[in-house]
């Protein structure tokens, strides 16, 4: 009978699923610092025995999912150093909580208030006994020994602090010091009929050296090349321009990439989404090691009208917005900028966007119109 499964630090990449509930008997789950991304299932609370959950140190999003409050066994609960944002602890959580001290004693999220009295996660005092931020060194959990073996038993003093998160390696995408494919006719013939009105986009496109460039020796040389309509070839376009755009680091490359820049369709490229599998309306990356600069090209991702959602937060981003940006009125950006300059290039064309969040940079250049 399984009752724990410690599988931190593991270099584990992808969803947690929800078929792990089936471990009923399971007392402890330990996933501590991977890559894990998406929502906590919500099947999590039909685990009848979990004394200890440790989900610190991911990628998680989405709300926190009240279900949890249905472990009446729970004593301890770390969903610290995620990507949760604009939510809320559940009631049902925080009345875990006993005067006995026979529930909940342990609770570790991402409350930390920023300057402007904003948190991540919104938890109440008594609820929350410890709250994390961006600029938290990462602690694994109450009563962890750096011995490289956590205890099922918190009964040490507080462990070691590891400054920083120490992710693991992940690989690093293939860069060309030079071109080596050659140029698709086809597909630039596609490209600068859609650009003939923008010379920077054709200048970038004429440039060899540019991640413009890259990305179109890469696409027009895919093997489904020719089973795109113009439509998605302009699409997967810009997000492969966005990809070697903000990919620049080949010592720290993204945290996770999986299945960008492949065979695979678009929408299956992690961080995409789309409406009915064909036209993109997000790319949400939060914490993705991305660094550079966004490209113009980002507006073709936008062709579809549908992209609603630029989610670039915790990232190290630089440069000015694209002033492309400013063409795709229904995109919300999300991210975190160290100077309000950034914004001064899409200044004339924010009118047409319906909301940018900078994360504690909350002044703006203008009133924005939805």
């Amino acid at each position: 009978m399984v009752t724990e499964l410690l599988l931190y630090s593991n270099n584990l990449v992808g969803r947690i699923p929800a078929e792990i509930t089936h471990i009923r008997m399971l007392e402890l789950l330990d996933l501590t610092d991977n890559e894990l991304y998406g929502t906590i299932p919500t099947e999590f609370g039909w685990f009848e025995d979990l004394e200890i959950l440790r989900l610190g140190g991911n990628l998680l999003t989405g709300n926190i999912p009240s279900e949890l409050g249905n472990l009446s066994t729970l004593h301890e609960l770390y969903l610290h150093v995620n990507e949760f944002t604009a939510t809320s602890v559940p009631n049902e959580i925080c009345e875990l909580r006993t005067d006995s001290g026979n529930g909940l004693s342990t609770f570790w999220t991402d409350c930390t208030t920023n300057d402007f009295g904003s948190a991540m996660v919104v938890c109440g005092e008594d609820c929350c006994d410890e709250c994390f931020g961006d600029d938290s060194d990462f602690k694994f959990y109450q009563g962890y020994e750096d011995t490289g073996m956590p205890t099922s038993s918190p009964a040490a003093p507080l462990g070691t602090v590891v400054p920083g998160r120490n992710f693991p390696p992940t690989a690093s995408p293939v860069t060309m010091s030079a071109p080596t494919l050659p140029e698709n006719p086809e597909l630039k013939d596609d490209l600068l009929k859609h650009m003939k009105e923008s010379p920077l986009f054709s200048d970038r496109l004429s440039d060899k050296n540019s991640h413009a460039y890259e990305a179109f020796l890469w696409l027009g040389s895919t093997p489904n090349f020719d089973e795109l309509d113009e439509f998605h070839r302009l699409q997967r376009y810009g997000l492969a321009t966005f990809y070697f755009s903000t990919n620049t680091d080949a010592g720290y490359p993204w945290k996770i990439s999986e299945s960008w820049n492949s065979g695979e369709h678009e929408c299956n490229w992690f961080g995409v989404s789309c409406e009915d599998d064909n036209t993109v309306t997000e790319i949400s990356l939060p914490g993705n090691r991305l660094s550079g600069t966004i490209p113009p090209e980002i507006e073709l991702v936008g062709l579809g009208n549908m992209l609603t959602t630029l989610n670039l937060s915790g990232n190290n981003i630089g440069g000015k917005l694209a002033v492309q940006l400013g063409a795709l009125k229904h995109l919300e950006v999300l991210g975190k900028y160290p100077s309000i300059s950034q914004l001064a290039c899409i200044s004339s064309y924010c009118h047409r966007m319906s909301k940018i969040v900078l994360r504690y940079y909350l002044c703006v250049p203008h009133r924005f119109e939805s």
